[in-house]
């Protein structure tokens, strides 16, 4: 992937601002958005961190009140829209690939030849589309999974709050041991994506702002197939960097509720525990 990147950046001559430079453009910033998926992949599985996960939120489940939530506990229409909305990466990816090899061309747009590279940059257009179709899923699951438990906690605690069941210290301190386990676990999952999120969305908007301008103003002389297989190059980038940054959001907004107004402070205050307060201030 990085050979790829390297390939389209130095090996490809194109004039700025044609079909060519926003093609070859598009192709190295896939590449190394689909590196970055390749590293995290690599995290999630050698340093057991999805093990880790699962048992995290296993855990969680078995600190609620009520054990089962249908809203929260259900996922195969999750799972369903997840695939869905991950096909397209495949079959597009492959598409472009294909013309190019059917072709015999480094890119479309470019005079830049070569007798072989194309069956190598056909496998590794293969490389990323299945690199984005395995981890995507897998990270928007993980998050809205965790954001899931957070609505589940928030959910209970304004119940016990209301019920004015908070001024029990045993009942009080559970929901302070459910907190500090989600912000670990929250915690984990920050750190593990931290480079990643700083890099992979940025190098997808940078990969969809080319392939717009290809499509938006550059359509002329280019073959109804390929000229299609952009336009699904451009949907799989949204469909990218939405499934790198929403998931992560969605965890966010389901701890604002808690963060902004559903904290129970009467009650705590009154039970004169500080565990809410101090754990939320050291995460």
């Amino acid at each position: 992937m990085i050979f790829r990147a390297w390939w389209m950046f130095y090996m490809v001559d194109a004039p700025i601002l044609s079909f060519g430079w926003s093609e070859r453009n598009l192709y190295a910033f896939i590449s190394m958005e689909s590196f970055s998926c390749v590293i995290a992949l690599y995290f999630m599985t050698s340093k057991g961190t999805l093990k880790r996960f699962e048992q995290g939120i296993g855990m969680l489940k078995k600190m609620r009140i009520n054990p089962y939530y249908e809203k929260y506990d259900e996922y195969s229409a999750l799972r369903k829209k997840t695939f869905l909305l991950k096909v397209p990466i495949p079959i597009f990816f492959i598409g472009c690939s294909g013309f190019l090899v059917y072709k015999k061309l480094v890119i479309f747009g470019s005079d830049s030849q070569s007798s072989w590279y194309y069956y190598v940059d056909a496998g590794i257009m293969i490389l990323c589309a299945y690199v984005n179709f395995i981890y995507l899923p897998v990270h928007g699951i993980m998050q809205n999974a965790l954001a899931r438990e957070f609505h589940v906690f928030n959910e209970e605690l304004k119940n016990a709050s209301e019920s004015k069941e908070l001024v029990n210290h045993q009942i009080l301190q559970k929901f302070a041991d459910r907190q500090v386990k989600l912000f670990e676990i929250t915690n984990r999952i920050t750190e593990r994506l931290h480079g990643f999120m700083s890099s992979a969305p940025f190098l997808t908007f940078t990969a969809l702002a080319n392939v717009t301008y290809l499509v938006t103003n550059l359509r002329e002389g280019v073959p109804t197939y390929y000229y299609v297989c952009m336009i699904g190059m451009m949907i799989c980038c949204i469909i990218i960097s939405s499934n790198l940054l929403y998931p992560a959001a969605f965890v966010q907004e389901a701890y604002l509720p808690y963060h902004g107004g559903s904290r129970p402070k009467k009650s705590i205050s009154e039970s004169g525990d500080p565990n809410f307060f101090c754990e939320q201030k050291k995460y």
